[in-house]
């Protein structure tokens, strides 16, 4: 590898890893209204879940309780 490329250490692929889990599962358990999208060329119909603030306010509350607890 190239020596102009950054160095990553375990812990920081840890923290990565852990926070992307922590969003995964926010968006799998927050409720939120089902949300239709527009049919795609193939004639799918995607379907999401509408729980993004929700989700935004839990991290930031994580964030913030991460914080203040160490």
């Amino acid at each position: 590898m190239p020596k102009i490329w950054p160095h990553t250490s375990v812990a920081a692929w840890k923290m990565l890893g852990t926070y992307a889990g922590f969003e995964a599962l926010l968006q799998v358990f927050l409720p939120g209204k089902r949300f239709e999208a527009t049919t795609t060329a193939n004639g799918n119909v995607p379907v999401y879940k509408a729980n993004g603030v929700e989700s935004l306010l839990v991290s930031v509350a994580a964030f913030f309780a991460a914080w203040h607890f160490g």
